[in-house]
């Protein structure tokens, strides 16, 4: 076998290599991307719950003050150029309704098609935690109220199509 060399032609190299450092700028558009994208994980998230839940509970008599409220979006701190992270979280100390409230409780299986794309088997584990009964007169007997899960595939979904269309207009470019 001989031995051959690959010759690149000058503009074609500097236009690759272009579209190479346009897509490390993305770094920052990535960051910018997660930030929205939590953003209105939390802001469905809450309108879900006032508009769904909220009302579910309060005609079953359930306190709902500070419910809303607890669902929140924190920026976590990492390592100097990893990029962004948040955290958006529902419920807490005091607030364990609110699990009750996006899975239900009744025994029977609940669509869980959002928080088994996010975890897998292991969301389908944790939202089985709050089956109970069908026993109307228990607490138990509450149907479920997605607000939170749903809300969270969704704008992941939405944010990586963003993300996928700004990489292939950056390849398309000549």
């Amino acid at each position: 076998m001989s031995n051959k060399t690959l010759y690149v032609d000058k503009t074609e190299l500097a236009k690759v290599m272009n579209k190479l450092a346009e897509l490390g700028v993305m770094a920052n558009e990535f960051d910018e991307e997660l930030k929205i994208t939590a953003k209105k994980i939390k802001e469905s998230a809450k309108n879900d719950f006032e508009s769904k839940s909220r009302p579910h509970l309060e005609r079953r008599g359930e306190d709902t003050n500070g419910l809303s409220s607890s669902i929140q979006m924190k920026p976590l701190t990492r390592k100097k150029g990893t990029g962004s992270a948040y955290r958006i979280s529902a419920g807490g100390v005091g607030k364990k309704l609110m699990a009750f409230v996006e899975f239900g409780t009744r025994a029977r299986t609940i669509s869980l098609g959002g928080i088994n794309s996010l975890f897998g088997g292991d969301g389908s584990t944790y939202a089985k935690r709050f089956k109970g009964s069908d026993n109307p007169k228990n607490f138990t007997h509450l149907s479920a109220r997605p607000y939170f899960f749903n809300n969270v595939f969704l704008e992941k979904k939405k944010m990586m199509k963003r993300l996928g269309s700004r990489v292939n207009r950056i390849l398309k470019k000549k």
